[in-house]
């Protein structure tokens, strides 16, 4: 997960622990490239506001590198859908949550992406 916030980041990553999934955090896109280095995840969670490089943008990075284009990329956001939808669909993004509220639309997706690897087809 890459955020801007350390705290909520740092609550995701335990509940997403807790149900299960191998998570870490990372604050702002310096950092999470270089988690990146040292751990490759399967899914990232990317938060669109984030300081330097936004989301859309680490998105992007994401995709043109040949470590990283296959991960599954979910826009993990306080703004909504519609906000990110165009920007994110350009950017590479697979899928959208928006934060706020209990892990549990999270949770569900990831159970959804787990059990069909397909549904995310590029």
């Amino acid at each position: 997960m890459i955020d801007d916030d350390g705290k909520g980041a740092e609550a995701i990553a335990a509940a997403l622990s807790a149900s299960g999934y191998g998570a870490r955090f990372a604050v702002g896109v310096p950092a999470a490239l270089t988690a990146m280095a040292a751990w490759m995840p399967e899914i990232a969670l990317l938060d669109i506001n984030v300081p330097g490089t936004d989301g859309f943008g680490l998105a992007r990075e994401l995709r043109h590198d040949a470590r990283t284009q296959h991960l599954v990329l979910l826009a993990f956001t306080a703004y909504d859908e519609i906000t990110v939808r165009a920007k994110g669909i350009a950017a590479g993004f697979d899928g959208y949550v928006q934060k706020g509220a209990a892990p549990d639309l999270l949770l569900k997706l990831l159970r959804q992406i787990a059990f069909s690897p397909d549904v995310l087809a590029h």
